[in-house]
This record gives structure tokens, C-alpha cells and sequence, in this order.
């Protein structure tokens, strides 16, 4: 479905309704569910990286990308571009692009508030 709310969805079986078929549904979005994958170590100076994000979003608005040094403080150690993968669903690659500085950062990503690991 594409709209919050309750649903029904019939489930058949050899033509025929199954027992308790239309079975009803609650959608709603959802921020538990996300996933990070090809983290690296780390990166290397002016050597771009990219990551994989599935999370229950439909755009790459909806997270909020940050990175920080390790007082916590935002830093302009790197650039991070989000998009979104349009071969698969919730589906989003966050490009990494290290500048001339050398540092440690930590880039964390949210989707509605929660942190996506």
C-alpha cells in the first residue's frame, strides 16, 4: 500500500478465499527498520566511498546525515551526498567524499530521529 491506515488483503488458494481471507492490516510508516552496509575502516583523502542504506523512507530527504569530529562537533572533514537507488525499493547509496584533510569523523545517519546502523 502507499497510504497509512488499514488495508485488507485477500489471500487466495486454488481460486479460493482462504480461511478468515480479506485479512486486515494496519500500515504505517516505519523508522525501525534500517541497515547500513559496506562500511569501511576507513576512507582514504579524495577517494570517494559509498554506502548502502535500506530504510523504510521513499525519499532521501527523509534521513538526516551528520558528521562530526571526535568532540562531536560538525566538521567539513568530508562531503556526503545521499540518493536514492532507483533499480531497488527503500533502497539509498550515501556517497562519502573525503577532502584534503586528514582526521577522524563519524558519520551518523537518521531516519525519523532513529540512528540507522
Amino acid at each position: 500500500p502507499t497510504e497509512n491506515g488499514k488495508h485488507e488483503v485477500p489471500v487466495f488458494f486454488g481460486g479460493e478465499h482462504v480461511d478468515g481471507s480479506p485479512f486486515t492490516i494496519e500500515v504505517g510508516d516505519s523508522v525501525d527498520s534500517g541497515i547500513i552496509s559496506n562500511i569501511p575502516e576507513y576512507l582514504q583523502v579524495e577517494t570517494p566511498c559509498s554506502l548502502d542504506i535500506i530504510g523504510a523512507a521513499r525519499s532521501p530527504e527523509e534521513f538526516k546525515c551528520s558528521v562530526t569530529d571526535l568532540d562531536g562537533e560538525t566538521t567539513d572533514i568530508l562531503d556526503t551526498t545521499l540518493s536514492k537507488n532507483e533499480d531497488t525499493p527503500n533502497q539509498f547509496v550515501l556517497l562519502l567524499q573525503p577532502k584534503d584533510k586528514l582526521g577522524t569523523a563519524t558519520v551518523e545517519v537518521k531516519l525519523g530521529g532513529t540512528n540507522i546502523e
